[in-house]
């Protein structure tokens, strides 16, 4: 289930058991760098244990 993301901040999103989902971030290779790119695979719920899958956009990962 997705919920609307009402902040620019993706390092976290509301989860429906009323606690932060954290984002987990893992590594993919890059064609064109040759080498490995921080990918944003989704959030988790330490509480509830709830993972939400991210798409598109949500996949790419600032830098702050």
């Amino acid at each position: 289930m997705n919920f609307k993301h009402t902040t620019k901040d993706m390092r976290y999103v509301p989860c429906p058991c009323g606690h932060k989902k954290v984002e987990v971030i893992g590594f993919e290779r890059s064609p064109a760098k040759k080498t490995l790119v921080p990918v944003r695979k989704g959030w988790y719920c330490v509480e509830c244990h709830a993972w939400e899958d991210a798409i598109l956009r949500e996949t790419v990962v600032e830098n702050d």
